[in-house]
């Protein structure tokens, strides 16, 4: 996708016009004497609309959230209870008797991170604290070592941290989604780690911050001031901008209003 916007804005370091030029010889000659030839005035009204329309790429917001969150599986301090707990989970799920004689306790078994499913590691760690006491008695029947207490605090702080990610992405994944609220959401998810004094949520933070940095700060060369002028124009989320922190992207988003606003005059005129 990020390759296909290049070459159709400017062509692209990779763009080959000999290949282009064999297609439409190709073309043409399937259609020839089917279509009539487009007009003088047809053809610059087209290259005119044509020079017009520059595309935009925007990233995926939910998926750039959810490689900020691959940072928990690289951080010193969670990464061993993190993956302890997948052994944990895995030691359940292929034992036919443990996994029975949890579902007979509570009803429920554990729940298997999975890579490809975005907030798999929450869900995993929701549930092991969910069945915390089922899964403890489990443990000891079936004579095998569970966590310790101060495991447990560390998967309750990985909850807290991430269970904001996991409503914020499950809305992004609807229609209902709005390039207005891309910028709420950043400050939200912003203030929530500034929030807790965890050492795991610091660095989320600056995780965040690098990876949002054109969108959140208008100093960035590669700034894309898109999101901001979407906030401020709807009424529901403009407020956002309206803080001493948001001023920048306030004056940021006006300046881009106006400037779309000339060009689609003198582009009418």
């Amino acid at each position: 996708m990020i390759k296909a916007v290049r070459v159709a804005s400017d062509k692209g370091e990779d763009y080959d016009a000999d290949d282009e030029a064999s297609d439409s010889e190709s073309e043409d000659e399937e259609t020839e004497g089917e279509v009539e030839e487009d007009d003088d005035s047809s053809q610059s009204d087209r290259n005119d609309y044509d020079s017009a329309i520059t595309l935009h790429r925007f990233p995926c917001i939910a998926h750039t959230l959810q490689l900020v969150l691959k940072d928990v599986d690289r951080h010193p301090a969670y990464a061993r209870v993190l993956s302890q707990a997948k052994a944990v989970v895995k030691k359940i799920r292929v034992s036919s008797v443990a996994t029975e004689k949890m579902i007979k306790r509570c009803g429920k078994t554990v729940v298997a991170e999975c890579t490809t499913r975005w907030n798999s590691n929450m869900f995993m760690v929701e549930r092991l604290l969910a069945v915390k006491d089922h899964l403890v008695e489990v443990f000891r029947e079936m004579q095998w070592d569970c966590f310790l207490a101060s495991e447990w605090a560390k998967l309750d702080e990985i909850c807290q941290i991430l269970k904001p990610f996991t409503e914020h992405t499950n809305v992004m994944q609807t229609d209902k989604f709005a390039l207005s609220n891309v910028i709420p959401v950043l400050l939200d998810l912003s203030a929530h780690l500034s929030s807790l004094a965890i050492p795991l949520a610091r660095s989320l933070l600056v995780s965040l911050h690098t990876r949002f940095d054109t969108l959140l700060n208008p100093a960035n060369p590669d700034f894309d001031p898109l999101p901001s002028a979407a906030c401020l124009l709807d009424p529901a989320v403009a407020s956002m901008l309206l803080t001493t922190d948001t001023s920048g992207l306030l004056s940021a988003a006006k300046t881009y209003i106006c400037q779309t606003r000339e060009v689609s005059i003198q582009c009418q005129h």
